[in-house]
This record gives structure tokens, C-alpha cells and sequence, in this order.
């Protein structure tokens, strides 16, 4: 595992044991790790979210550091 996947373990798992009443997939939306495709309009009926395949484990990390999530 490398340091990457460590530190998004931890900030998750920190959260989720705080905030017991998180569903999962709510920590990982409010934490950025998923987001809506168009940011603009997240609430069009479509629901549609930003395919995240490519994206780098330090740039998961670093909107995990930018939500201001409070743990």
C-alpha cells in the first residue's frame, strides 16, 4: 500500500468513526473523493458523476485536505 492510500484510509476512517450517521458514499462525496460531473448543477436529473478512473492517489488526497472536513 503506499502512503497515499494510508492517509485517505485514515482521514476516512477518522470521519466515519466521528460521524457514525454518514452513509459511506455521503464521506466520499463531502470529501470530493466523488464528484458531480457538472459542479455548476449538481442537482440536474441525471445525477451524473465526474468518472474518476484517471485521477491521481495525491490528487484524491489533496481534495480530501481541501474539503474542510472537520473530524
Amino acid at each position: 500500500m503506499r502512503k497515499e492510500h494510508t492517509e485517505i484510509l485514515k482521514l476516512l476512517s477518522d470521519f466515519l468513526e466521528a460521524n457514525p450517521e454518514q452513509r459511506f458514499g455521503q464521506a466520499l462525496t463531502n470529501f470530493g473523493i466523488l464528484e458531480f460531473a457538472d459542479k455548476q448543477n449538481p442537482g440536474n436529473k441525471n445525477y451524473l458523476l465526474r468518472d474518476i478512473y484517471n485521477d491521481m492517489d495525491i490528487s484524491i488526497l489533496n481534495r480530501m485536505e481541501k474539503s474542510n472536513i472537520i473530524i
